[in-house]
């Protein structure tokens, strides 16, 4: 529990290390060139190409960018607040130079006709290098990123562990020391699950807070669905978030000022590890100065739509996604039945007719989103009344499970999906290990209220947790 410098790792170049404030720095200083670094991460990725993190990566393309990152600078033109910097994409988002597939056969070579989704034309405008698309699971309907498609994300902590879902790529990437940064995607969790058990930084920005829309963006739900940010420093999720939203530079915040809700159901059904871990830190936080209120907030009655909420909304999507960016188009039926998964081909399957499936009715579609504006409202006046910056729990209940024989979508779900249904915002960051799997403490905070979450867990991080140690591949 004790801040500092991640210990050196002594198979990685000391320079993948740098986290991506520390890299883009280095780069406009002229210390580092974007085309030397890129030359590292792509041997690095060549490296862990066992952990199948990637499911494009044009190494021709990295050196181009790159390359054209160094003539920029040698212009003397001015930087962008990105300049330089690697970055990994979630494979569902739209790229018109590399295939968005989103894991599944019947988007597999897809070159989607609306081009590039917005969040890409705004990070290659700030000077990122795209690196490549990530793996993640299957139409992002899980939370392991075990694809019988595209192959299993394999865990840098442990190659025979789930990375995490659905953006398990996205996180593994900056875990391994591939990249400082992966843009991934959150519906009911799959930012800060993958972030947890993969030891790294994530953020779930308020609902509609980063741009997205159902046409340049592989969608479940448009109530729901998200972009945000995962890396291996909270600093890096604030600059990330500046730079797509353009707020001002969030500085750390003064922990003896940081109210933060403990909650009983959020503290269930933890495994011994995470407990033990939890605990301790939550006696860390104290010491610096943190004050922790126990509170029991009526939220969790408020959720049972969930689902009805994403399945409902799956099938418009996915329809619109589909006839806005595929020739033909292709078929809503056509792609579903296709899928590989068997968790998400017998989903998607029972809500339609044509495999003796059955869609959730508009009547349960509309309970739900009422229910929803109650959750809503009792995040906020708990919030109000509590005087709490936010509510603070472990991300996951338990780390991550085997690759053949994972924990359910359920129980990695378990404290992410109010918040997401809430569509509040929430952080995910590492606390330690147990039994050499990351541990991770989260905060879910009110609507819009961002920006200050991210200056406690940057001073969670900064004066109390430090950077996790890097994985032993």
């Amino acid at each position: 529990m004790i801040a500092g410098p991640p210990k050196a790792h002594p198979r990685v170049d000391p320079l993948l290390e740098l986290s991506a404030t520390e890299l883009v720095e280095a780069f406009q200083a002229g210390d580092i060139t974007a085309s030397s670094y890129a030359t590292l991460a792509l041997r690095r990725a060549e490296q862990l190409a066992s952990l199948n993190i990637f499911v494009t990566l044009d190494h021709d393309l990295v050196m181009e960018r790159a390359r054209a990152a160094d003539d920029h600078r040698a212009s003397g033109r001015t930087l962008g607040p990105l300049h330089g910097l690697p970055v990994t994409l979630k494979d569902l988002i739209n790229t018109g130079f590399h295939p968005t597939s989103a894991g599944t056969l019947g988007l597999s070579g897809n070159i989607p006709k609306k081009g590039n989704a917005a969040i890409v034309d705004i990070l290659i405008g700030a000077g990122a290098v795209p690196f490549g698309k990530a793996n993640m699971h299957e139409l992002s309907f899980g939370a392991t990123s075990v694809n019988p498609f595209t192959g299993p994300v394999g865990n840098p902590y442990n190659p025979a562990m789930i990375a995490g879902g659905s953006s398990g790529g996205s996180a593994a990437a900056p875990a391994g020391r591939i990249v400082p940064v992966g843009i991934g995607g959150d519906t009911a969790g799959s930012i800060r699950i993958p972030a947890s058990l993969c030891g790294v930084c994530g953020l779930r920005p308020t609902t509609g807070r980063w741009p997205g829309d159902a046409t340049t963006l592989v969608p479940i739900s448009n109530t729901r669905d998200t972009l945000g940010p995962l890396a291996r420093s909270c600093a890096d999720l604030e600059l990330l978030d500046r730079v797509v939203t353009g707020d001002s530079r969030a500085a750390a915040a003064d922990l003896r000022n940081v109210r933060l809700a403990l909650v009983p159901h959020f503290l269930s059904g933890l495994d011994a590890g995470v407990e033990k871990a939890v605990h301790e830190a939550f006696a860390a936080l104290k010491e610096a100065g943190v004050t922790l209120v126990e509170a029991s907030p009526e939220l969790i009655g408020l959720t049972t739509g969930s689902f009805d909420i994403m399945l409902f909304e799956l099938i418009q999507n996915l329809t619109l996604y589909l006839n806005a960016n595929t020739d033909g188009p292709l078929s809503l039926i056509d792609l579903v039945g296709q899928v590989k998964s068997p968790d998400v081909s017998s989903l998607a399957k029972s809500l339609m007719p044509k495999f003796g499936g059955k869609r959730v009715q508009e009547s349960a579609y509309r309970a739900a989103l009422a229910e929803r504006e109650k959750l809503r409202a009792a995040y906020a006046e708990f919030f109000a009344e509590s005087g709490c910056d936010a509510i603070l729990f472990p991300a996951t209940v338990q780390p991550a499970t085997s690759i053949s024989n994972p924990a359910s979508i359920e129980v990695y779900i378990h404290n992410t999906d109010a918040g997401s249904m809430a569509g509040i915002p929430g952080t995910a960051q590492p606390i330690g290990l147990s039994e050499g799997l990351p541990v991770s403490l989260a905060l879910d905070g009110p609507v819009d209220s961002d920006r200050n979450l991210l200056s406690i867990a940057m001073a969670m991080e900064e004066e109390v947790f430090g950077r996790l140690q890097p994985p032993p591949i």
